[in-house]
């Protein structure tokens, strides 16, 4: 429900930041990887906590989640 909600342009970016965590919960790995990358291209405030935030354990060893994370400085400094 949520994700049809936001799922207009403006709320995929507005709320790709939301919409990344309810993909991961959902197994949506493809999905939650989606939205990681458009909270990245976004530069949301919010995707400071990618590295983190225990929602992306499934994912967090997958190399579009890495590339995300070397692009915002976040890899040198996390241990995986």
């Amino acid at each position: 429900m949520l994700l049809a909600i936001t799922n207009d342009w403006r709320g995929r970016v507005e709320y790709s930041w939301r919409r990344g965590p309810w993909r991961a919960l959902l197994n949506d790995s493809e999905g939650a990887l989606d939205e990681v990358e458009r909270v990245y291209q976004a530069r949301r405030l919010n995707a400071i906590y990618l590295g983190v935030d225990p929602v992306y354990d499934r994912i967090r060893d997958h190399p579009r989640f890495q590339k995300v994370l070397t692009g915002m400085g976040l890899s040198a400094v996390l241990e995986r």
